[in-house]
């Protein structure tokens, strides 16, 4: 009689233990999905984007963009932006202000890069834009970046 009691027991706490171990695997945080960091890299740069006035002195406008862009854009393209700044994103006019970006579509390409079509709504409108993403030891970055009127 005691045996059965203490099978029973011993039956009970493994069948708990394995449903337990069940559950953690199934609510354990899991990491986020390749698209869903894609989209962060673009949406984070969409928030940036008021903050990196184009116009004015040229070394404020690099440092600006180091600052708010950095993470966001690999280097090659940063560089290629802090020295023609109006062929980045960023503030012109007081009454254009970038206030976001808002993805239309997003693509993965053969060679695993992605390529986000949205548009950039400011205070005004809005500009259709064209971003290619591909993953470095950093993460994923922004590689290209076009504005553009029709694909």
């Amino acid at each position: 009689c005691m045996n059965k009691r203490l099978l029973i027991l011993c039956a009970g706490i493994i069948v708990v233990g394995i449903v337990g171990a069940l559950l953690y695997i199934n609510t354990r945080p899991q990491p986020p999905s390749t698209e869903y960091q894609v989209r962060s890299v673009v949406y984070g740069l969409g928030d940036e984007l008021s903050r990196v006035s184009l116009v004015g002195k040229p070394d404020a406008i690099a440092k600006e963009m180091d600052q708010h862009y950095a993470v966001y854009i690999h280097p090659d393209l940063l560089e290629r932006w802090k020295n023609t700044p109006l062929s980045a994103p960023g503030r012109l006019a007081t009454a254009a202000v970038p206030d976001r970006i808002e993805i239309q579509t997003l693509t993965l390409n053969e060679d695993g890069t992605y390529t986000a079509d949205a548009q950039v709504i400011t205070s005004i409108g809005s500009t259709p834009v064209r971003f290619v993403l591909s993953q470095g030891p950093d993460g994923w970055q922004i590689t290209e970046y076009k504005q553009h009127w029709a694909f």
